[in-house]
């Protein structure tokens, strides 16, 4: 059937799908352009407010004369309004429209999602205090704290009426904590301005609450030692913890009781550990934090342990990330459960402490991971290490996953790997006995500097292939990543006969290449 011949029900579907302000970065341009393809289309468009109406970028209608503007608004009849727009308080054109088409258009607004670089509240809070009546989304994010100024306004936002409302991103915004509208609330986004008591007390009035993403808990102290609230959150499918204090990571989750099948999602930062003192803190903490995190991590492989398959490792001198992924897909809120513990800027305690080495394997090594089949191990930049430290900490990684069969490492992750499996063989136990990919990216540039290629050495990849080969393990597939130019090699790969090598080739503008090869004697 050719495009003109689609009846008006179907070509509305099309142009409804397009006009998402949110998800499409052209949905004004593409509702211009369609207008003009042919009278019939024009017609359908200019008979329907609703799909102009959910196409407001001030970025883009910003670009058209005033008349133009104008006109896209009329368009918009009563319909409510989807509106993206940005302020970067220079008193630029976009500013001013902005606040213009919000403040005169408040009371329309369904969605709005909203960037601020630079402005005090002066000019928009009066408009933000007033009530909110079909306001069903609303995103307000900032690169910095505090940025919003009620100017001594006791009104609180949207006069504590916005009764459609059921996703809130403002943790800039000063809050009233038992606001009508949390009744309503299915996402929120809290932090900057509140403590870990008054987030508890906020999520006592959220019993809808989904989602719930917490960023920059205020480092305010006085709370910490008072009783703090208790909060039960059946509903809730995801916690987001973002650049938290670990102590406050931990104080939020004994906190709240959620669902055994909730995704946990947790970035505890702990910057500027220097003082001997303070590494001694952090050591405690880590003491009580990590095994509560395991058991939390535990939970969530057994509640999806039909559906997990993927985990990721991610390890430097100062963070380690671990990423447990699933293959369930929850399209009505956009989310894949997933359980991350993240401990940002604090392992440089797990090298320096002794008594904290132990730590490092106890947040996994207690699960059951004999679903995993694919491994991603990314360890950049480890500091020294004895090979008494190594043995106690990777072997976790490596002998945890009976089941891996395809592997993704960087090069100089591969060295360990391959340093590790030769150590376990003499101990009588076999690393990934079932793996048969490897992919292989983040090759190690300084490889043939310090002298192993002129010592004749192979690439790390290629002593692992033989090695695989020797103990009759053999790699059945090598996916070799790299970002053009290519400028690496793989000789000494000749003798894996069999061996099926993908070479991807991924260009800056991140177009990708595809070659494959068999090597056959």
């Amino acid at each position: 059937m050719k495009i003109l011949q689609l009846t008006n029900d179907n070509t509305l579907d099309i142009f409804f799908f397009n006009a998402n302000v949110f998800h499409e970065e052209s949905a004004l341009q593409t509702a211009l352009i369609c207008s003009r393809v042919c009278t019939g289309w024009r017609a359908l468009l200019l008979s329907t407010p609703s799909i102009w109406a959910r196409v407001l970028d001030i970025r883009q209608l910003v670009k058209i004369s005033s008349a133009g503007q104008a006109e896209i608004l009329s368009r918009t009849g009563s319909a409510p309004l989807w509106v993206s727009a940005k302020i970067a308080g220079r008193g630029e054109a976009g500013d001013l429209l902005s606040v213009s088409l919000i403040r005169d258009h408040w009371s329309r607004i369904e969605r709005l999602k909203l960037s601020i670089s630079h402005l005090d509240g002066r000019e928009l809070w009066p408009v933000l205090a007033r009530p909110a009546p079909i306001l069903r989304t609303f995103e307000v994010s900032t690169s910095q704290k505090g940025i919003m100024d009620t100017n001594g306004s006791e009104t609180p936002l949207f006069s504590d009426h916005a009764p459609a409302l059921s996703t809130f991103m403002g943790e800039c915004l000063p809050l009233n904590l038992s606001a009508p509208w949390l009744q309503g609330i299915r996402q929120l986004c809290l932090g900057f301005h509140l403590s870990t008591f008054d987030i508890l007390t906020c999520l006592q009035s959220t019993p809808q609450l989904e989602i719930l993403i917490t960023r920059t808990v205020s480092s305010s102290n006085t709370n910490r030692s008072t009783h703090l609230p208790t909060v039960t959150l059946p509903k809730l499918v995801k916690l987001y913890f973002q650049y938290v204090d670990l102590q406050d990571c931990m104080t939020l989750l004994r906190g709240i009781k959620i669902p055994e099948s909730c995704s946990i999602v947790c970035f505890a930062d702990r910057s500027g550990v220097s003082k001997r003192s303070d590494i001694d803190i952090l050591s405690k903490l880590l003491k009580e934090a990590v095994p509560e995190l395991s058991s939390y991590l535990q939970r969530f492989i057994q509640v999806h342990s039909s559906k997990i398959s993927v985990v990721t490792i991610y390890l430097d001198s100062g963070t380690l990330i671990f990423h447990c992924d699933t293959d369930i897909r929850m399209p009505a809120l956009e989310h894949t459960p997933v359980f991350v513990a993240a401990l940002m800027d604090q392992f440089q305690v797990f090298s320096t402490v002794q008594d904290s080495q132990s730590l490092l394997p106890t947040l996994f090594s207690r699960c059951n991971f004999d679903m995993i089949t694919t491994l991603v191990l990314d360890f950049f930049s480890i500091l020294p290490l004895s090979e008494t430290q190594l043995m106690t900490w990777f072997r976790f990684y490596f002998i945890c996953f009976p089941s891996v069969q395809h592997l993704h490492v960087s090069e100089g992750t591969l060295q360990l790997v391959l340093a590790l499996s030769q150590t376990s063989v003499a101990d009588g136990t076999i690393v990934f006995p079932l793996m048969e990919t490897l992919t292989v990216t983040g090759f190690d540039e300084t490889w043939g500097r310090s002298g192993e290629a002129e010592l004749g050495l192979p690439r790390p990849v290629v002593q692992f292939l033989r090695y695989r080969k020797a103990i009759n393990l053999s790699v059945k597939t090598l996916i070799y990543d790299q970002v053009l130019p290519p400028g690496l090699n793989l000789k000494g790969l000749e003798d894996i006969t069999g061996l099926r090598v993908r070479v991807r080739r991924r260009s800056l503008e991140d177009n990708e290449q595809t070659e494959e090869y068999i090597l056959i004697s």
